[in-house]
This record gives C-alpha cells, structure tokens and sequence, in this order.
C-alpha cells in the first residue's frame, strides 16, 4: 500500500487550516469542509484508506443520521410555517419585559436555523433599546447568547446529530452527558444579564399575549424532549410521531408543507452532514486521533483539558457547531470512545463544551456578524460579555467535571 503524504495529525492540521481560511474570507460552510475533507483525503489518504472509508460511510449508523437531519430540519420548517414561533413569542410576555427580552431568543434557538440570531433580534430590538435602554453591545450580547443557550442538550441541533452519528450512540445518550454544559450556560448566561438588566425598569410595555399562546405553540418541543431525553425513544421515531401530531393538531396548508420540505432538502445543509460523517471515517483509518493520543498522553495535560482545548480551538477557529462536531470529535475518538468500546463521558462532556464555547466565542460566527450587523454594535464589546459568560461557564462545567466526573 502506497504510503500518504504526509502523517496523519500533521495532514490534519494543514487540512484544518484551509478550512479556517477558507471560512474567514466568507466562504460557506459546505464548500469550506469540502475544501478540508479533500486535502485531507490527498495527505493523509491512500486508495485503500479511501476505499474502505467509503464502504464504511454506507452503514446504518449513517444513513441513520442523514435521515434524522432531515427530519429535524422538516420539524422545525413546518412548525416555523404554522405560525408557532408567533404564538410562542406572545405567551412569553407575559412574563414581563425583562424576563421576555431573554425566553424570547431562548425559545427561537428550539428552531434551530443558520443566522437565527437575527430572527430573534428583530423581535426584541425593540424591546432592547426602547423599553430597557440597554446600549446596542449589551442588546447583541443578551439576543446572542440566549439564542445558543440550547446547543448542547437540544437534539435539532447539527452538532449533537453529528456528535451521536460520530460516536455511533443515540442522541439521548449524548445529551445524558452534556446537559451540564446547557446549565453552566444558563447560569453564567443569567449572571451577566443581572449586571446588565439591573436596576431597569420597562417602558411602553403591551403584554398581549397570553398562557394559552405559550402552551400552543411549545407542547411539540416538550414532546420531543420527553421521547428523546427522557424516554430514549429512538430520534427518527420521535421526529415522526412529532410531525404526525402536529399535522394533525396544527392543519398545515399545501404550501406551508412545500416551503418546509423546501427548507429541510437544501442540499449545502445535507452535504456538510453527509462530508463530516464521511471525514469521520476517513479520519479514523488513519494515524491522526492515536497521533494526538499519544501527543496528550506525553504532555502532561488532564485528558480533559486536552479534549476541552482540541475542540474550543476548533469552534474558535471556524465559528460553526457543525465545524468542532464534524473535525474534532472524530479526532478525540481514542479518548472519548476507549478501546472498551464505553463511552467516557465525562470527556464527552468536556469535548462538547470546549467546541459549544469555542464557536460562542468566534468572531465569524454566522449569528454573531450578523447581529453586531444588525444593531450597529462593536463586536469587541459584544465579544467582550461573551468571554466573561464563557469563563464563568466553563469553570462551573469544569468545577462539576472534577468532583463528580
């Protein structure tokens, strides 16, 4: 067999540098993981490496994947086109100003789409520099990170998806393990918000809404947690029996489900699944993750200081939850799945945290460029609340990995 290009960690490293460059000159994320995947196939791949890994991409655990994507990205189409989002929004006024200007992005991010950040910002722009008069930084840093606050339990998120189809597990057996990191987010989330929100009284505020709007539009996402997270039903049965019953209870019209399936087959969103899931093989066939074992093994660094370092760095450098699922997990699988073949999932927890908080913390961020954008802030500033909320997080996660991990 002919010997590659160059060894595994070090193809991966150039590969993912191409990456990085290629997502910050604007290119989008599709064509930036095409653009890795191929240097890295020509580096690190021979024709029997290539081979096998694209026998290996046909399994089960895959095409699983593809199809729960698919399902997800159709969930949350259809509910977006009957109007929940609408209701949902309404019912959280009641809650008042303050408490709504934070569930209001929280409840967008349940909708998981690319830029979603703005959707959320248009709604409470208002709300932000009107009724709290908070400054325009502030009011990017509260709809931002509030947006994100989900990512690592919500399983219509890309990443946990990629995350469960990379480890050949459930989604629910990941968000059993990382459920710490959403609460760390929350937490470190409300502290900042305190110092910014305090001492702010509403202004001009028209509670319209009502409870009945909440329960409206949220029962389809409380079911899908309780079949996913609670029950482990299997994700493609939940998605099903989700979209079932909120056809029948919604009543869609044609074109509401021709504009879903519109936004669920988008071929660039299905081809970055389809070339992570494909990275992933080809990236176990060759030495890069027992390269980066043993490069751990010899620093001297926690294991889970090196699995929350790979992925922050990943998240950082790229800005997309689909880039540190699709590049760094495959690369931590040595540590996160043992040669026991059980999961470590206190090193699943510490990966998923580094990449979550990397990309919360990565100038281009798709929904952080286009919020700053938006409301003519500073990403400096924006960037600034940001890593304090990340800091705080991440010494809670980290606080919680070594007493009870």
């Amino acid at each position: 067999m002919a010997a590659p290009l160059l060894h595994g960690l070090t193809a991966f490293i150039v590969s993912y540098a191409l990456l990085v460059i290629a997502s910050s000159r604007g290119v989008k994320a599709f064509y930036s993981i095409l653009i890795m995947v191929t240097a890295f196939a020509i580096l690190a791949g021979t024709p029997g490496v290539i081979e096998q890994s694209t026998i290996a991409f046909f399994a089960w655990r895959n095409v699983r994947a593809i199809i729960v994507l698919y399902l997800s990205l159709l969930t949350a189409g259809l509910l977006k086109e009957v109007g929940v989002l609408d209701r949902l929004l309404k019912g959280v006024s009641r809650g008042g100003c303050r408490f709504g200007g934070l569930a209001v992005p929280s409840l967008v991010g349940l909708l998981p789409m690319p830029g979603g950040a703005l959707v959320s910002a248009i709604i409470v722009k208002d709300r932000y520099l009107k009724e709290l008069g908070l400054g325009r930084d502030e009011a990017v840093y509260l709809n931002y990170w509030f947006r994100h606050i989900w990512v690592p339990v919500w399983p219509l998120f890309q990443s946990l998806i990629l995350t469960a189809a990379i480890l050949g597990v459930t989604e629910g057996l990941v968000i059993r393990y990382t459920w710490p990191a959403s609460i760390a987010s929350i937490v470190a989330g409300v502290v900042v918000a305190w110092f910014l929100l305090r001492g702010r009284k509403c202004r001009g505020v028209v509670n319209d809404g009502s409870w009945s709007d909440l329960a409206y539009g949220l029962w389809p996402f409380i079911l899908i947690a309780i079949l996913v997270m609670f029950l482990d039903v299997n994700m493609i049965i939940s998605l099903t029996i989700t979209l079932v019953l909120a056809a029948l209870y919604y009543r869609p019209n044609w074109k509401n489900f021709e504009n879903a399936v519109e936004f669920a087959s988008r071929p660039t969103i299905l081809g970055v699944l389809i070339l992570s899931l494909f990275f992933k093989e080809l990236l176990v066939r060759t030495s890069a993750p027992q390269d980066l074992l043993h490069l751990a093994t010899t620093s001297g660094l926690h294991i889970y200081i090196v699995a929350y370092l790979v992925t922050f760095i990943a998240g950082l450098a790229a800005g997309g939850e689909n880039f540190f699922a699709a590049t760094a997990i495959p690369l931590l699988l040595p540590f996160i799945e043992p040669s026991t073949g059980v999961i470590a999932g206190s090193v699943l927890l510490a990966a998923y945290t580094g990449g979550y908080l990397g990309v919360m913390m990565s100038p281009v961020h798709l929904c952080l460029a286009l919020t700053v954008e938006y409301f003519k802030a500073r990403m400096s500033r924006s960037l600034l609340y940001s890593f304090v909320t990340v800091a705080i997080a991440s010494i809670l996660v980290f606080a919680y990995l070594f007493t009870a991990g």
